[in-house]
């Protein structure tokens, strides 16, 4: 019994594996890149530019799980604490990609789509995705304490 063990090839489970995953030689290169939106720099429900959109003119693929969204939430009531209860998607009802004119993905409530393809990650991948937006499972106090955010009394 010991021999057929002792001849078994040990694995580690795929969250304890922390080695680079392969790429295949036509990968040659990767780049970091940044757009930044058309028109207005200024969004808000209420009026002016409700739609957020972006020219995504590159050489190249883009792997949609390396995208992300990088903003600004400014409180104008300062005698209100804000705080977004959702993630960063719960800022937005709908996504469409076009391709030279062209939709070739129009997801409608894309905030609801996003989060229950959200709920069927493992934990640890949720707690990832907390992490790089609000900190949705922080305390107000201390997502407001200056040892979290230097310099930021509210957000």
């Amino acid at each position: 019994m010991e021999s057929i063990t002792s001849a078994a090839e040990e694995i580690l489970v795929d969250s304890l594996s922390f080695k680079v995953p392969g790429s295949g030689q036509y990968v040659q290169e990767r780049h970091s890149v940044t757009f930044h939106t058309e028109g207005s720099n200024s969004y808000s429900p209420q009026g002016g530019t409700r739609v957020i959109r972006f020219k995504v003119t590159a050489e190249g693929w883009l792997d949609p799980s390396t995208v992300r969204f990088f903003f600004d939430v400014r409180n104008n009531d300062p005698t209100k604490q804000l705080r977004p209860l959702g993630a960063l998607r719960a800022f937005f009802n709908r996504l469409i990609v076009q391709m030279r004119g062209v939709a070739i993905e129009d997801i409608s409530d894309y905030n609801r789509v996003h989060e229950m393809f959200s709920i069927l990650q493992t934990p640890h991948a949720r707690n990832n995705e907390r992490a790089e937006g609000f900190g949705g499972s922080l305390p107000i106090k201390q997502l407001n304490s200056t040892a979290l955010l230097p310099g930021i009394k509210d957000f």
